[in-house]
């Protein structure tokens, strides 16, 4: 697994408002922020709007009270406005977290949805309805969201961000970043809690997903850990136009560590389902394909 976590640089999606009829609502990774699609917005250019909200708890001006337990619900509706105050073609693009709560979206409003563009969505409340499948990946993301808990509990936020920074991106990976990243990162810690209550409380139901005809692609690493493969793997078989692409190698942190091989399957998808595509043509089923990627 690909251990390296590129540098965040400054990245105001305010600069990517272009007068078109397109809209993509593009949601990070837990622990991320909004600049990780800065290399999204260079891909897509002026030719479409790109508003890129933050999670509860990215800033400290925007954290969750301590009283309540945050849902996806929550988190949707600053994108939820969005989404109602245009008349534009919408379409989400999410990572991990974001992928989930991207679903979440879609799932709110799907008559206005034109594309969903998900890298590894960690919709874990799948994994409670596939049965003996997904019996190991569930334990293993209980196991690890427990010890996330009770770390946390303890006030011990350099644990806490060490097992979650590792798991997801290979051993070694919390003590390879720079001082100061992992400095930033300490008092973040708790929100990893939230999102964790966050995605084990959806209930969104198989059936739900088999219903949603929008046009979907999945992107999952090669490398990745087993719990979001697999939940990749059942959305593919769920969602009934559904395209996803693997890349050999890659990590959960693909948007980042192969952000051009990523973004550029994200731009495909988004370009072929605008409004000035010639056409639409509907996939039936499943199509599957290994995408080579360089770093």
């Amino acid at each position: 697994m690909n251990n390296h976590i590129p540098p965040i640089v400054d990245f105001d999606s305010s600069h990517h408002i272009a007068e078109t009829g397109e809209l993509v609502i593009a949601l990070h990774c837990s622990g991320g922020n909004a600049r990780q699609w800065r290399g999204l917005a260079e891909e897509l250019g002026t030719k479409v709007e790109l508003q890129t909200p933050e999670h509860y708890g990215t800033s400290p001006n925007k954290n969750w009270p301590t009283d309540k337990m945050l849902t996806l619900a929550d988190e949707a509706v600053h994108s939820l406005q969005l989404i109602d105050n245009t008349d534009k073609n919408v379409h989400l693009v999410g990572h991990s977290y974001g992928g989930a709560l991207a679903l979440h979206i879609a799932m709110a409003r799907p008559d206005r949805i034109s594309s969903i563009s998900l890298y590894e969505p960690c919709a874990f409340h799948l994994l409670r309805s596939l049965g003996v499948m997904a019996a190991t990946a569930l334990s293993e993301i209980n196991r690890f969201a427990a010890k996330i808990y009770q770390r946390v509990g303890e006030g011990d936020n350099a644990g806490a961000m060490q097992g979650f920074v590792d798991y997801w991106n290979g051993e070694g990976a919390f003590w390879a970043m720079k001082p100061a990243h992992r400095d930033h990162l300490l008092p973040w810690a708790p929100n990893a809690v939230n999102a964790f209550d966050a995605l084990f409380a959806e209930n969104t139901p198989q059936s739900e997903y088999q219903d949603l005809n929008v046009p979907v692609q999945l992107v999952v690493g090669g490398s990745s850990p087993d719990p979001v493969r697999v939940v990749s793997s059942a959305l593919a078989q769920l969602l009934p136009d559904c395209r996803i692409n693997e890349l050999p190698g890659v990590g959960h942190m693909g948007p980042l560590t192969h952000a051009g091989a990523v973004n550029r399957i994200i731009k495909t998808h988004i370009e072929s389902n605008s409004s000035h595509a010639n056409s639409h043509v509907k996939r039936v089923g499943v199509s599957v394909d290994t995408v080579a990627v360089a770093a």
